[in-house]
């Protein structure tokens, strides 16, 4: 299966891995937190998608505490997963 992609298409794929990139290397340096509460994935992905990736299994919410604790996503499987989502409209596009 050949997949045939606008060079805007291409372009937008590479700034997103290379940003996926440096995300993983803060991360692994300690400046950023590896986790992200459940709100806090709401406001940067919407409720819509996050419920949907937990439903679906490609992300494991993790709860911190007990009974009303706070639900922790990890951030770097959020954002690949966000960015998997997008291009998965190019690839529809292209088909």
């Amino acid at each position: 299966m050949v997949i045939k992609l606008e060079k805007y298409q291409f372009i937008d794929i590479l700034r997103e891995a290379s940003q996926l990139g440096a995300e993983q290397a803060i991360v692994k340096s300690g400046l950023l937190m590896p986790y992200l509460t459940q709100n806090s994935a709401y406001k940067m992905y919407g409720r819509r998608a996050v419920d949907a990736w937990i439903r679906e299994g490609s992300i494991v919410a993790h709860k911190s505490g007990e009974r009303n604790s706070r639900v922790l996503l990890d951030r770097l499987e959020l954002s690949m997963l966000a960015k998997a989502d997008k291009f998965m409209v190019y690839i529809r596009q292209a088909a």
